[in-house]
């Protein structure tokens, strides 16, 4: 009841209580396949999915109560067709619609399938795609940029003045960092260990200067002196000298969710566009590559899985092939080797006895060949 209130299904000037309300989302670096919530399991299920995201895009589709009126007009596949004007009806009945007619609600869920509709109709149409569809890649960008937003205006208040603690002095550096990208403000160091850090404006003369040190018997750094004038009007970052890769991969990694194929030239670009930040092309693909690991983990811990992946096959597909071969000198991995039992029975039994072979190099950062085997059945097919 509450969702239908919230996108005025609930009566009054907007749709009736008939309506038929559908929710549906794309799951993470999928955004070709709308999934349908259901019920509550569903809506469980796609919090799961999305449980390292800032934020899920849901979509909302309204399905009108039947119009008797309409009845005798021909149906589409979209939630909302306009006939053209440029194109003259059929004569193929009688009923001559009035200009009220002209627009058409059809009665049913719209998938991504029915958006790309045939091209037999005999009526040109024109697609509305409901607010929250149109159009879709711009709006995700439009989000992404929206939540950077905030986040920025949330970094001016990281340093807040004199006795302001943090956990730790990594906490403090990364904080001052944010301050100061937040204020278009460039600092260097006079002190920078693990007990104190001091920082000034780089500008000349600037007296804008902070000091941190930290509490006796503890790890927490507490900000000791500061003086929060710039004279100089801020220093504007041209430089990404302090914007660290570890940075630079919390900014991109959620992006790097939904679009893998972000490239580093992108984020230079997005980065000065959003905070003023002009990033090297190496520090981009060093952040990104940390990003990469967070969010997919590192080669070394996928390599440790693999033995664990061959009993795994072995177990779950017997008759199966698995196995996992390292170099003697140091123990790393050498070759991997897998063929399920299906693909064995149908060599023996349904394929010709003579075997193709086919390679591809890897790109990665361990580089590595994948090496494939093939044969013919009896019809000449792979």
């Amino acid at each position: 009841m509450e969702v239908a209130e919230m996108f005025n299904c609930g009566g009054g000037g907007g749709a009736t209580f008939n309506s038929n309300i559908t929710l549906k989302y794309f799951l993470p670096g999928n955004q070709k396949t709308l999934i349908t919530i259901s019920n509550d399991k569903d809506f469980q299920r796609m919090l799961r999915f999305h449980s390292h995201s800032l934020t899920i895009n849901v979509y909302v589709f309204i399905d009108q109560p039947p119009l008797p009126d309409f009845s005798s007009f021909p149906a589409s596949r979209s939630s909302r067709t306009t006939l053209s004007e440029a194109q003259q009806l059929p004569p193929a009945t009688d009923h001559v619609p009035d200009a009220e007619e002209d627009v058409i609600d059809a009665h049913h869920d719209i998938t991504l399938a029915d958006i790309v509709d045939d091209t037999t109709s005999q009526v040109d149409i024109h697609i509305d795609l409901p607010l929250e569809m149109s159009p879709l890649l711009p709006l995700m960008a439009s989000t992404f940029r929206n939540a950077k937003h905030h986040v920025k205006e949330h970094w001016q208040d990281t340093i807040t003045g004199v006795g302001q603690r943090f956990s730790n002095v990594n906490e403090f550096r990364e904080s001052l960092r944010r301050y100061a990208i937040a204020h278009q403000s460039a600092f260097k160091h006079k002190k920078n260990d693990s007990h104190r850090v001091t920082v000034k404006c780089k500008a000349e003369g600037c007296p804008w200067r902070i000091h941190a040190s930290r509490l006796s018997d503890t790890q927490l750094i507490c900000i000791k002196k500061m003086n929060p004038t710039h004279t100089c009007d801020g220093s504007v970052l041209t430089t990404g000298h302090q914007s660290t890769r570890s940075w630079v991969a919390s900014i991109i990694k959620e992006k790097l969710k939904v679009f893998p194929n972000y490239k580093p030239k992108d984020i230079v670009n997005d980065i000065k566009q959003e905070y003023g930040v002009q990033l090297k092309y190496f520090q981009a693909w060093r952040g990104k590559e940390i990003a990469k690991e967070q969010l997919q983990g590192s080669f070394k811990d996928a390599y440790n899985q693999l033995p664990l992946l061959c009993d795994q096959i072995v177990e779950t597909n017997p008759g199966s092939l698995a196995t996992f071969t390292t170099k003697e000198e140091d123990s790393s991995f050498q070759r991997l080797f897998v063929s399920f039992h299906a693909s064995l029975s149908g060599f023996l039994q349904g394929c010709r006895p003579l075997l193709f072979l086919d390679s591809i190099y890897l790109k990665s950062k361990c580089q590595g060949a994948l090496l494939a085997a093939t044969a013919a059945d009896g019809n000449d097919e792979v």
